[in-house]
């Protein structure tokens, strides 16, 4: 008999249960616990780092905890070498990267897992839905079909990213940069070529970009490599470092996870922050 909403009815605790559960689906209610909290200082990371090509995307990626590296480009094989890590995987389909994927997440030696780069991920996940789904292209004209569809090659992407992060570990995305167009016509700008979803999936995300800008001493050190930063997920987004000047793991744990952030404007970063740093270093303004 339908219960309407509001009418009285008596049940007892398993019953209580039951219905609870029941719009979220048929999953029987067995509490286990609560999740410890992690021991690490700073917890598993998400990354994603952005950046035109020889911009150092890798090369950063690298310097995380006991990398291993998915390359799908051809070429992060250089930097694995000046780095003397043999955990490194050429990859050619998605096949490879799921035999990367389960590989790295049991093994203890690895503790950061590198794809490089994220717009071939997502090619690669679409061309296995694809084949899974016997279907010659994820789109169609019926309205909201598309968006459908293309969610199981995000689920994809996205359960790599939260099943390695529930193994204690770390990973990083590398994403590309490419023109920005308004219907046919490139405005002149770049933007990042990767996995969509990012903003919302990963913890830090740093633009890559020679030189720094300043509104009265222009684009300045440009002989240098900063990283924009897009996102920090443990600080309001107007207390975030305009720039990360140590582009590494430890650069990231030392200037953006350790401090209360940044209250003052971008061009008093500049000069209160990396000038001096850059004196230091004896880089040209």
């Amino acid at each position: 008999m339908p219960i309407r909403v509001g009418q009285p009815r008596k049940v007892n605790k398993q019953q209580k249960r039951s219905t609870q559960s029941d719009p979220l689906g048929s999953v029987e209610f067995s509490w286990t616990g609560w999740t410890p909290l992690p021991d690490a200082e700073i917890p598993p990371l998400a990354v994603e780092i952005v950046g035109l090509q020889g911009s150092g995307k890798t090369h950063m990626a690298m310097t995380f905890p006991k990398p291993a590296l998915c390359d799908t480009e051809q070429k992060g094989w250089m930097v694995a070498k000046k780095f003397n890590n043999p955990r490194y995987l050429r990859a050619s389909d998605w096949g490879d990267v799921v035999r990367f994927f389960f590989h790295c997440i049991d093994d203890p030696e690895v503790q950061t897992l590198v794809f490089d780069s994220s717009r071939d991920l997502r090619d690669w996940a679409e061309l296995w839905v694809l084949k899974e789904t016997g279907k010659k292209s994820l789109y169609s004209a019926q309205p909201g079909a598309a968006r459908v569809q293309y969610s199981m090659v995000y689920q994809k992407l996205d359960y790599i990213i939260h099943e390695t992060r529930n193994k204690g570990k770390n990973v990083v995305f590398t994403s590309r940069m490419k023109d920005e167009y308004i219907g046919d016509e490139k405005t002149g700008r770049l933007i990042r070529d990767g996995y969509n979803k990012a903003p919302y999936q990963f913890d830090v995300i740093i633009f890559l970009t020679r030189g720094v800008y300043h509104s009265k001493r222009g684009h300045i050190f440009k002989r240098r490599i900063f990283g924009e930063v897009h996102k920090i997920g443990t600080l309001h987004y107007n207390r975030w470092p305009p720039y990360l000047v140590d582009c590494s793991y430890d650069g990231i744990v030392e200037e953006l996870l350790k401090t209360d952030g940044w209250l003052g404007t971008t061009d008093e970063f500049i000069d209160e922050v990396i000038v001096p740093k850059m004196k230091e270093e004896g880089v040209p303004e």
